[in-house]
Order: structure tokens, then C-alpha cells, then sequence
């Protein structure tokens, strides 16, 4: 019996000293906004975002008692005209981060795999100061996807 109360006791502790997650889902002009500021605390903006939509996953322990690795999956909207200088001084992706991810929750904004196939891809570090993941432009549709991850 004795047991049984410590651990209930224990799980309370436990629970009321976790972290509430933080929502990603804002408005349009603040999904923009977020992006806007992380791209400028590392990098020029090469042009006006249109629109963004993005969402991050965490994979493992998000308490401090073990390591948590993190996704992020992003879909910038430019200009037509603007996509390529989304590329300028851009290097291929560091780590050979050359593989496709999905987000775990589908979204119908992601890229498909089918459209991964055959694409250049480049470095996440000089606009996300990241070095696993890649960027994707796909000039036809005139969209950014990025992927960044951590190990």
C-alpha cells in the first residue's frame, strides 16, 4: 500500500513539473512573421514571403531526464520571379541530407515523395543556421520546403 501511494505521488510530481507543449498554429501574418525572424537572424531575405506553413515534431524524452531530437517541416510561398534567388549562394546540403522526410501526421501541404524524386537540393544552414536537412525549391509551383532535424 505504502508503494502504491509513492508512486502515485511520484506521477503527480512528475506531471505538474512538465512543460505544456507550445502550439505552432497562428494566423497567417504570424506564421510569415515567425519565419521572417529566423531567417534574418542568420541571412538577408532574398524576397517577400507570400505565405508559410510549417509544424514541428519531437522525437524521445521532452523533460530534461534524456536527449530529445526535433523536425521541422516548412513550405515558404514566394513570387515566381523570386525562387531563384532563394538558391544564391547556397551549397548542396551538409551531412549527405539528401533523403525525403514526412511530417508524422500528414499534411497537405508537404511535398509528396513523388516530387522529391530527380530535384536539387541545398543547405539548411545559411537561412536556419541548421546543418541536417535540406531545401527544396520547386520553381514550377514557385514553393520553398525545407526539412531540418537534429541527432
Amino acid at each position: 500500500m505504502k508503494i502504491k501511494t509513492l508512486l502515485i505521488l511520484i506521477s503527480l510530481v512528475l506531471y505538474g513539473c512538465s512543460k505544456p507543449e507550445k502550439k505552432l498554429t497562428k494566423t497567417p501574418e504570424e506564421r510569415v512573421q515567425s519565419i521572417e525572424r529566423i531567417i534574418t537572424s542568420n541571412a538577408k531575405l532574398p524576397s517577400k514571403i507570400i505565405s508559410a506553413d510549417y509544424i514541428a515534431e519531437t522525437q524521445g524524452d521532452t523533460s530534461s531526464l534524456g536527449p530529445t531530437d526535433f523536425k521541422f517541416y516548412l513550405r515558404i510561398k514566394v513570387s515566381p520571379e523570386d525562387i531563384a534567388s532563394w538558391a544564391r549562394g547556397l551549397k548542396k546540403p551538409y551531412n549527405n541530407c539528401t533523403h525525403y522526410s514526412q511530417p508524422k501526421s500528414p499534411q497537405i501541404w508537404w511535398l509528396k515523395k513523388t516530387a522529391f524524386s530527380n530535384t536539387d537540393l541545398y543547405e539548411t544552414k545559411s537561412y536556419f543556421n541548421r546543418y541536417n536537412g535540406w531545401i527544396l525549391l520547386d520553381r514550377q509551383q514557385s514553393y520553398i520546403y525545407v526539412y531540418t532535424f537534429t541527432m
